[in-house]
């Protein structure tokens, strides 16, 4: 089954392949929590005017949606993580339109992620 738009269908199969699906699984739950989280720790962050920490806090969310083929929340990420930058600089008329493209991007790729199949749970018995 092809992965949805927000996905790159390419590395989750090239994941599948080289993991399991099993493994994969685990990493795209995994996902789902930091598209839950991040954006949150994100927006607090801001909300202390702590530059540093929301940048980071950006930059790790970039990083884990890149390497699991979440591309646009990828990229909404770095230009995310662009506005913060000007905004300790000064410049915070880029945090907000950013904030809400990442917010755009990862309510796709929750969808995304929802919709793809998952491995049946199984439970292993060791004689």
């Amino acid at each position: 089954m092809p992965a949805p738009a927000s996905l790159d269908g390419r590395t989750i199969e090239e994941m599948r392949t080289l993991l399991g699906a099993a493994r994969l699984d685990e990493l795209l739950s995994l996902l789902t929590g930091e598209l839950e989280q991040r954006p949150r720790m994100v927006r607090e962050a801001l909300a202390d005017r702590a530059f540093e920490r929301a940048a980071a806090e950006a930059h790790s969310l970039k990083g884990a949606a890149a390497n699991l083929g979440a591309s646009q929340v990828a990229e909404a990420a770095r230009l995310l993580e662009i506005a913060i930058a000007a905004a300790a600089s000064g410049e915070a008329r880029g945090v907000a339109p950013a904030l809400r493209r990442l917010a755009g991007a990862v309510s796709d790729t929750q969808q995304a992620l929802a919709s793809l199949p998952r491995p049946a749970n199984v439970l292993a018995i060791e004689a």
